[in-house]
């Protein structure tokens, strides 16, 4: 193994930045509440108009509709037209790989996580559809709902994020409101809604470029200082292209240090005596350049 660069970085936690589309699978990142193996597909979601509607709507009182309608994660409501919404496999990510249609990002914030869950059912997945009722409140999320690229967990159907700030609750559950009515609602169980303020936080402590049998490998060393174990999510790019197809992620348990190696197809035009970083990696790096030397 020829390490050609290496890293031990600090840096300020930083948004998502541009991937490539391919087809959604369904994600994850920074949670171990549920760990499952990749490799499901889902038609490319299409969006609407109505997302952004949701994050512009001042908080509601919880209803008795929400309360009479609230089942446990997993079920399946049957709705007043006669469809059927399942909700499944809820994570708290510190951050998520999402889908935009033309694009991949890592998506990340000060103060914020994500509830990633399963939606599986005979009408339409819109992730603006879906909010947070948080202590019987029905809550606009603190920023747009995504649909979420899954790399490290599975998901039976479309995969997506609904983000919560980190604040402690009693109770928690994710409600469908595709309008202005809530419609069916998943409570959360006791184990999912306390880690809304329990937040991992992963630290890119080394960053190589390294030879794996004539392959480029790129090797990653991650610090998980926070509060849980997390699951750090990344995007490896070519420098001369603005997408890209394989996110990659690996757990990293709390107070621990993980170090792996993701050999990406995209990188296969270069051979490892030639590769480097384009952009040296900090700590808070999430999308790692690759190209030629110069």
């Amino acid at each position: 193994m020829n390490r050609r660069t290496v890293l031990a970085g600090a840096g300020v936690a930083i948004a998502g930045l541009a991937g490539c589309a391919g087809e959604p699978g369904r994600d994850t990142d920074d949670s171990t509440l549920t760990d499952g193996t990749d490799g499901t597909t889902r038609p490319t979601p299409t969006r609407t108009a109505k997302q952004g509607a949701v994050t512009d709507r001042p908080p509601e009182s919880a209803s008795t509709a929400l309360e009479t309608q609230r089942r446990p994660v997993g079920t399946t409501a049957t709705l007043a037209d006669g469809t059927s919404l399942t909700v499944a496999n809820p994570t708290v990510q510190r951050s998520i790989v999402a889908y935009h249609s033309q694009f991949l990002s890592v998506e990340r914030a000060d103060g914020r996580q994500f509830v990633v869950v399963s939606v599986a059912g005979d009408t339409d997945v819109d992730p603006s559809s879906f909010v947070l009722a948080r202590d019987g409140t029905t809550q606009s999320p603190p920023q747009t709902q995504q649909y979420v690229r899954s790399v490290t967990r599975e998901c039976d159907g479309t995969c997506i994020g609904v983000p919560v700030e980190t604040e402690g609750a009693a109770s928690a559950a994710v409600a469908y409101r595709p309008g202005d009515d809530v419609r069916a609602a998943w409570a959360l169980d006791d184990t999912t809604v306390a880690a809304f303020p329990n937040v991992p936080a992963l630290r890119v402590r080394d960053a190589a470029v390294t030879d794996e049998d004539g392959d480029v490998g790129i090797e990653l060393s991650v610090d998980n200082v926070g509060d849980r174990d997390g699951v750090f999510l990344a995007l490896v790019a070519p420098a001369w292209v603005a997408d890209v197809e394989e996110p990659f992620g690996f757990p990293v348990p709390q107070d621990e240090v993980v170090t792996t190696t993701f050999v990406p197809n995209e990188l296969e035009p270069l051979g490892p005596d030639e590769a480097t970083f384009s952009r040296t990696p900090t700590a808070d790096t999430r999308r790692f350049e690759v190209g030629p030397e110069s």
